[in-house]
């Protein structure tokens, strides 16, 4: 199924030398640390752990796109560092250059759901307050920037792009199939 995990494991499978990957914090950089292995050259791996995590993901990113001679640059997050970072959309399509995000969207801060104060009584408030649940997607807001969109609800539509403009790939998975890969993985 489309989670985490089998995007990490995909996106190994797919990717070229020559490429810059900026990968977000929360469960996206551990399933990298986990399936991500290869060998070729030339791959540059960068991550920014930030003041929590999720803020400056896509500007940084963009300043990596932008001083590297590199063409092929990725970034991986998750849907709430892509809403803390929204505005630099705007840097991104001013500037032309190549850059692929990919926003992994499960409905909010899906890395909680790892920890023991998700199965607390209170739900109401796990699932506000902290998790962030959320029902949002990002094709409006990233088209009214005029970058172009995609949004994958299956594991097999996903392809790394072959274009030489900025896009946003969304990723729309279940929030529940990273933890129960992982449960089952550790088990």
């Amino acid at each position: 199924s489309l989670n985490e995990y089998s995007l990490a494991y995909t996106f190994n499978n797919q990717i070229k030398s020559d490429t810059n990957i900026f990968i977000g914090n929360s469960i996206i950089i551990r399933a990298f640390n986990l399936l991500f292995n290869t060998f070729q050259e030339n791959i540059n791996i960068f991550s920014n752990r930030g003041a929590s995590g999720i803020d400056g993901n896509i500007a940084t990113a963009i300043g990596i796109t932008i001083s590297s001679k590199i063409k092929n640059n990725y970034l991986i997050l998750g849907d709430q560092s892509f809403m803390h970072d929204i505005g630099s959309l705007k840097i991104l399509k001013d500037l032309n250059i190549s850059l692929t995000i990919i926003v992994i969207n499960n409905s909010g801060g899906g890395i909680f759901d790892y920890l023991p104060i998700s199965n607390n009584e209170n739900k109401i408030n796990y699932k506000k307050f902290i998790r962030n649940d959320h029902n949002e997607t990002f094709q409006r807001i990233t088209e009214s920037y005029g970058i172009n969109y995609t949004r994958i609800e299956k594991l097999s539509d996903f392809n790394l792009p072959k274009t030489k403009e900025s896009k946003v790939i969304e990723l729309l998975i279940n929030k529940d199939s990273a933890l129960n890969f992982y449960k089952n993985l550790i088990s």
